[in-house]
């Protein structure tokens, strides 16, 4: 296994920091500042942040008007909800929304994403785990992310979220279930399918319960939330080795060197999904990758949206 080319900061040790502290950081990494971004996550391991305060600053930052930060505020509120699990709780809720922000703001500031799918995107990334059981999908296709979406409907519904925004919202929460046949290389998670149906400008078809992505926008705004779901695990060399040891411990079993192969052969396939993801984490996954030993494809998918014949980008 190859060392890392740097001393990762995620060595440091923690020391209780203040909101301000924690906050600074992840402000500069909203405008594609990856190294802030990892800071950022270093600085909240082992620390109380408090979501619904992050998720109204960083709102505020973004520039979302006073009834978009309220819609959000019912989100972060479900998302800080005490959840113990070891990898799928209130830190990774949290991580996931920051990384969805991120990924979401490059896209809306060229023009690939307006402030309602941005908005959208960022309630998903809070939600996409809600009151998960710390198990998989058991061979049920999206039964966790039903679960998580079905519980935070009613409050997200209350607080101003149109139906159409709860179709979307629940769209993208369900491209993130990984789960597919993982013996056939040719199987098919949601968000290869998605990513398919975009690779092909709308061509090919999407699952049923997918099918609110037909915009191709839309589409990749859902795969920008799976490849918020992973950053945390693939643009850092310490953050990733934690996350590793978290999920083991999450699923009762050793933490080994071969499951972190698997997360980046098998479930990652190497690389991310999204256009943004594809500028701004894929970088850091590649040499995350060379520093676990893990040799990247040859073949790597550059993902785009165009607008084929027929076809809407909104």
């Amino acid at each position: 296994m190859d060392k890392p080319v740097a001393k990762s900061p995620f060595n440091r040790p923690a020391k209780t920091q203040t909101f301000a502290h924690l906050i600074s950081p992840a402000l500069r990494g909203l405008d594609g500042d990856m190294d802030a971004a990892i800071e950022t996550f270093v600085n909240w391991r082992g620390q109380s942040v408090d979501i619904p305060k992050t998720v109204e600053k960083i709102a505020k930052d973004l520039g979302f008007s006073a009834r978009d930060r309220r819609m959000l505020a019912a989100a972060a509120k479900l998302a800080a909800e005490p959840a113990a699990n070891p990898y799928h709780g209130n830190a990774h809720f949290l991580e996931v929304f920051y990384m969805a922000a991120l990924l979401g703001n490059d896209a809306r500031r060229n023009d690939r994403l307006d402030n309602t799918g941005l908005r959208n995107l960022m309630a998903a990334a809070l939600i996409h785990d809600y009151r998960h059981d710390g198990t998989n999908n058991r061979g049920q296709r999206f039964r966790l992310e039903r679960e998580a979406f079905e519980g935070a409907q009613t409050p997200l519904r209350k607080a101003g979220f149109t139906e159409t925004d709860l179709r979307h919202i629940r769209a993208f929460v369900y491209t993130t279930d990984v789960s597919r046949d993982f013996s056939d290389p040719t199987a098919k998670s949601a968000a290869d399918t998605v990513k398919a149906y975009v690779a092909s400008g709308g061509k090919a078809k999407l699952w049923p319960e997918l099918r609110p992505l037909k915009s191709l926008r839309l589409a990749d705004t859902a795969l920008m939330l799976q490849d918020a779901d992973i950053a945390a695990s693939v643009i850092d060399f310490g953050l990733t080795g934690q996350n590793s040891a978290l999920l083991a411990k999450e699923q009762g079993a050793p933490c080994r060197p071969q499951s972190l192969h698997f997360f980046f052969n098998t479930i990652c396939r190497h690389q991310v999904y999204s256009i943004s993801g594809f500028g701004l984490i894929q970088p850091l996954m590649d040499r995350t990758m060379k520093q676990f030993g893990v040799t990247p494809t040859s073949e790597i998918y550059v993902p785009r949206v165009s607008k084929p014949k027929g076809q809407t980008l909104c």
